[in-house]
């Protein structure tokens, strides 16, 4: 599916958009790190506050972990299908694409209802109804160019962030490998979702913008959100 959102959202990040553009948040996710904390006195107050933004919001107060870092993939990181995935993970992109297929975007409600945390789908902080909120996304009144979007990823390779119980696997693959490093055939499958138009101009920013599906190793969708991620 070559989908026309992309070029909103790349567009929408290198230029100022109009008020009727797509309207995913484009900001970054902070990466920690010594300059990202200030021990002044005068944040003390807002030190808690800026410090829940580095958190992966779906951890439980026990064992909150920081948002991993963007690493180097290379085209060899790549894999695709589910026998290399972790059971769970297998499972929650196998709903996925169910849901995906049903041509309903309700379908997703009950796999974001079963699991703990809503998952993000804005980089940037909750929104009250995920669901609802992809729908207002989509081209179409009925969310369907959304499920659409969430199937061809999800049927792309993969690459694998982390090791151990803070792993995440990411979908599609090219939102972590550069764009100007990947093989042939692996450019095909990224004209599969995205226009040339919109690769040259994610190249030209230097970073994917478009949709990418985040899962944790214990199967919990963490991310289903379009945008710069740092």
């Amino acid at each position: 599916m070559r989908c026309m959102l992309a070029a909103g959202v790349a567009l929408s990040l290198a230029f100022s958009a109009p008020a009727n553009a797509y309207r995913a948040s484009t900001d970054t996710v902070p990466i920690p790190g010594a300059a990202d904390l200030d021990t002044g006195a005068d944040d003390a107050d807002n030190t808690e506050a800026d410090e829940n933004w580095l958190f992966d919001p779906h951890s439980e107060d026990a064992d909150t972990t920081r948002m991993p870092p963007i690493t180097g993939f290379t085209s060899s990181d790549v894999r695709y299908g589910d026998t290399a995935l972790p059971a769970a993970v297998s499972a929650t992109r196998a709903a996925l694409m169910e849901a995906a297929r049903s041509g309903d975007i309700e379908a997703l409600r009950p796999v974001f209802d079963a699991q703990r945390g809503q998952p993000l789908v804005v980089l940037d902080g909750m929104v009250d109804d995920p669901v609802e909120h992809l729908k207002l996304q989509s081209g179409d009144a009925a969310g369907q160019e959304i499920l659409a979007i969430l199937l061809e990823i999800l049927e792309s390779g993969y690459v694998k962030d982390g090791n151990g119980p803070t792993a995440s696997y990411v979908w599609p693959f090219f939102a972590l490998v550069p764009l100007t490093e990947l093989r042939p055939n692996q450019r095909v499958d990224v004209y599969r979702l995205l226009t040339s138009i919109d690769v040259e101009e994610m190249e030209l920013f230097g970073a994917y913008t478009f949709f990418r599906v985040v899962i944790a190793e214990d199967g919990r969708l963490r991310y289903f959100a379009a945008g710069e991620w740092e």
